[in-house]
């Protein structure tokens, strides 16, 4: 029986999407006053864990069966269900939050003692969406799988031929007392009355991010002896010139920071000062950018570009909270 459960591949990704939707609803939710417990058990907010449930049963059926009349049943359901999330519930929600302050002010008047309501109960659009991708990118990965620990390789995989981008991703933080090439990428110009990029996004930045890539690369191709580095390694670090280490580090470190420049050049557009959150995009970026890049070299498989894109924005989430903490960040996401 419970050996049937944990091989079936609908049941898995159903519950997987559902705990990484809440897992991530949790993490977003950290400073507020509730429980990690409560946060964790919270319907409502950001993403929609109904969402990512429905959607990872109806892509699940359809990767194993294809149009039936049960993948037909579930479509039909999933889509009663995420339009219930943005539609009823959050109407429902937003109702509750109106009857909440007229009780408080009969409340004020000591007409009335009311048990507390629950406000958050629907989603917004974007909270949906944001739950039928976890969805749909938790069904493919686990659908096309041959084993779990195949998963897990192909997840390490990805992360270890990204990882000098993503961590160099982190060294412009690291560096910024240094004066040498303390010079913003846009030269203090503007464009339509706003800065390009701010002065933030600068020179030396790009040279230590680079740099550090570099660095990264080749210390896997030292690694690459060691059995477990070699087993979640896409490419083969052993032959690697030093031109080709360059590169590849170049590669990694450049498409990072670009892609956060980009970010960087939109937000100044939308007015968002530098430090502020700009969900989902704060996020997404750096792997956006290595994606970009990479492929000039190698580029990375379909799973791995999914993977990359799943464990990206949950590495940059959990580095944002330390960062919020520790008073180096204005939000915590």
């Amino acid at each position: 029986m419970i050996e049937e459960i944990l091989y079936n591949k609908v049941i898995i990704s159903c519950a997987v999407a559902f705990l990484a939707a809440q897992l991530l609803k949790t993490i977003i939710d950290l400073d507020s006053r509730k429980s990690w417990l409560a946060s964790f058990l919270e319907t409502g907010g950001m993403p929609s864990s109904h969402a990512s449930l429905v959607t990872a049963l109806s892509a699940s059926i359809y990767f194993q069966q294809g149009l039936t009349p049960l993948f037909v049943v579930t479509s039909v359901f999933s889509i009663i269900v995420i339009r219930d999330a943005f539609g009823v519930r959050q109407a429902t929600g937003q109702n509750t939050k109106v009857i909440k302050r007229m009780i408080e002010t009969l409340k004020l008047q000591k007409k009335l003692n009311p048990d507390q309501l629950q406000e958050i109960m629907g989603h917004t659009l974007f909270q949906v969406i944001v739950g039928v991708i976890i969805g749909l990118v938790v069904a493919f990965l686990i659908q096309f799988s041959d084993t779990y620990s195949g998963l897990f390789v192909m997840f390490g995989t990805a992360l270890y031929y990204a990882s000098p981008g993503l961590i160099s991703n982190m060294i412009p933080v690291f560096v910024r007392r240094i004066r040498f090439l303390d010079i913003p990428v846009d030269l203090g110009k503007s464009w339509r009355g706003k800065r390009i990029f701010g002065s933030h996004k600068t020179y030396r930045g790009f040279f230590f991010a680079i740099l550090f890539a570099i660095f990264l690369v080749y210390i896997q191709t030292l690694l690459y002896d060691v059995h477990f580095f070699w087993t979640i390694s896409y490419i083969n670090y052993a032959n690697l010139g030093a031109h080709e280490i360059i590169l590849l580090g170049f590669l990694l470190g450049f498409g990072a920071l670009f892609g956060d420049l980009m970010k960087s050049f939109i937000k100044r557009r939308m007015n968002i000062e530098p430090g502020r959150s700009f969900f989902p995009w704060d996020q997404l970026d750096y792997v956006i950018g290595i994606l970009a890049f990479v492929w000039i070299f190698k580029a990375p498989t379909f799973e791995m570009t999914l993977a990359l894109l799943i464990l990206g924005p949950a590495a940059h989430l959990l580095f944002c909270l330390i960062g919020y903490h520790l008073k180096l960040k204005k939000d915590k996401i």
